[in-house]
């Protein structure tokens, strides 16, 4: 496998070993963010290790401060949801920013009120 994701999705690598130069991961890459530019790295050392094509910065919840989504991903989904009349209300939209669990707690606290 040449393309690598980190366990947390917030870096992206490849091990120029294992690449065929295929180009399938140009025509799959749902953000056309892959460029192929065919090369020979000789070090192979360097060809055997995985080289950091691509870093996130991981965005953390607004309640509890844990990662659980990169600042790209966040800044997406807020320009789609742009206007949409089910987050209009600024609680729905701050939902948005928090994790799983700190979620799932607000709305269970606006069910209780």
């Amino acid at each position: 496998q040449a393309l690598q994701t980190s366990g947390d999705g917030l870096q992206f690598s490849i091990v120029e070993q294992n690449c065929l130069q295929c180009g399938w991961c140009v025509d799959v890459c749902p953000e056309d963010a892959i460029d192929l530019k065919p090369r020979l790295l000789t070090d192979k050392q360097r060809r055997r290790q995985p080289q950091v094509l691509h870093q996130q910065t991981p965005f953390n919840c607004l309640d509890c401060g844990k990662a659980f989504a990169n600042q790209r991903m966040i800044e997406a989904v807020l320009r789609k949801i742009e206007g949409h009349p089910m987050f209009g209300d600024a609680r729905k939209k701050r939902r948005l920013l928090l994790c799983d669990e700190c979620r799932v707690r607000d709305i269970m606290r606006d069910h209780e009120m």
